[in-house]
């Protein structure tokens, strides 16, 4: 049997010291002479032992024992060998259920675990009865088949896709769009317009801003039909949700123009 501990750089005589009696005491322990790895004699988190050398491994309190430092640790332990951490901490039992090791306690801080006592390995995946194992492709039904032959084996005629719409049917404004599609980008007038766009929406605005401007304001009630036929009677017989509520009485389809004065 033999025993690692692994420590870090000593920040003094009285710690270096203390590493000694702890490697004495886990010597004493095993029956034979424990090795002393410092941390910073690893590279990248590895060492240069074999699989399977130590039946123990002491880490002291002081090491970050992170993921890499565990995974390789663990690779160096003998089946069912013990990893005794220094330094109680959450992210250290953690750690080590994370990377395979079991039967993890804490006590007086200190974290115990062991290795599993079984191999790790992938297992391979069984056919199916009767089947030959033959993995299909792309690639290969690619080279076995000619997509542009129909059934009768004969070749299709590819569909152009200019030929899909018509050209009045490419207006994007034409078409409202659906619920959850996309609407059409509306596409903005040229700075040096000629065709009367630009003229076009000058004048809508012009015409906004003159009734935004207005002291009347006047209401088509042509555009909406009454679903309870009281719109029209005056605010004594309208809904509380009535769009007409402060309007004078008025018939139906006429225009009623309100003074806001």
């Amino acid at each position: 049997m033999s025993a690692l501990v692994l420590a870090g750089a000593p920040s003094g005589e009285e710690e270096a010291n203390a590493t000694m009696r702890v490697v004495s005491e886990v010597s004493e322990k095993v029956g034979s002479k424990a090795e002393l790895l410092r941390t910073v004699a690893l590279a990248d988190g590895k060492t240069s032992y074999a699989d399977d050398t130590f039946s123990m491994v002491r880490v002291r309190s002081g090491v970050a024992v992170d993921m890499v430092i565990l995974a390789e640790l663990q690779r160096v332990l003998n089946k069912g060998g013990m990893i005794v951490c220094e330094g109680e901490s959450e992210d250290t039992s953690k750690n080590m259920l994370y990377s395979g090791f079991e039967n993890i306690t804490t006590e007086n801080g200190v974290v115990t675990a062991t290795k599993p006592n079984w191999e790790q390995a992938a297992a391979p995946l069984k056919s199916a009865e009767g089947s030959s194992g033959a993995v299909w492709s792309v690639a290969a039904v690619d080279d076995e088949l000619d997509l542009d032959i129909d059934e009768e084996g004969e070749e299709e005629e590819m569909i152009d896709e200019e030929e899909l719409l018509e050209e009045d049917e490419y207006d994007e404004g034409k078409y409202e769009a659906g619920e959850g599609e996309a609407k059409p980008r509306k596409k903005k007038t040229c700075a040096n317009c000629t065709c009367g766009k630009k003229d076009e929406e000058d004048n809508l605005l012009k015409k906004a801003m003159a009734e935004a401007t207005s002291s009347t304001v006047t209401i088509d009630t042509s555009k909406s039909k009454s679903s309870c036929g009281n719109c029209a009677l005056g605010d004594a017989f309208r809904c509380s949700t009535c769009p007409y509520l402060g309007l004078p009485p008025f018939k139906e389809g006429e225009k009623v123009v309100v003074q806001l004065d």
